[in-house]
């Protein structure tokens, strides 16, 4: 009888200290309602001196009710967007697996573009319809 004594003491001791307490607590707070922008222009980028060629498109996109500030989204021919340019000025590309855009530079929209779009030649901006935009690339 003695010797089960301390065997049973050590297993009371044991389970008393598998006891867990568990706290869940939401990181994210409560859920944000999603902007809705719609496009109001669109321009084809081509590299300076070489209108013919489309190296990428710029959409945009006008402030949504209750935000101060538009911006421009930057794509490249395929129309998957690489990036931004917000209303001051200042260029941003997504990099992929990356949480935070990175900042490539800052000046006129045309410039951002082309630090987004890494054309060393800079490029030109040429409006287009935006029905052309919703057909694609080739007008199909």
């Amino acid at each position: 009888m003695t010797k089960s004594f301390p065997t049973l003491v050590l297993c009371a001791a044991l389970a008393a200290g598998c006891t867990t307490t568990t706290r869940s607590r939401s990181f994210y707070g409560d859920p944000v309602p999603p902007t809705v922008s719609l496009p109001t222009r669109a321009w084809r980028a081509a590299p300076e001196g070489l209108e013919s060629v489309t190296v990428g498109w710029v959409v945009q996109f006008d402030p949504a009710e209750g935000e101060r500030e538009g911006y421009w989204s930057v794509r490249n021919a395929w129309h998957q967007e690489l990036g931004m340019v917000d209303a001051l000025g200042r260029a941003w590309r997504f990099e992929p697996h990356v949480e935070e855009a990175r900042l490539v530079g800052a000046g006129t929209v045309a410039e951002g573009v082309g630090s987004i779009l890494e054309s060393a030649a800079g490029v030109t901006l040429l409006e287009v319809p935006m029905d052309q935009l919703r057909q694609g690339a080739d007008g199909s």
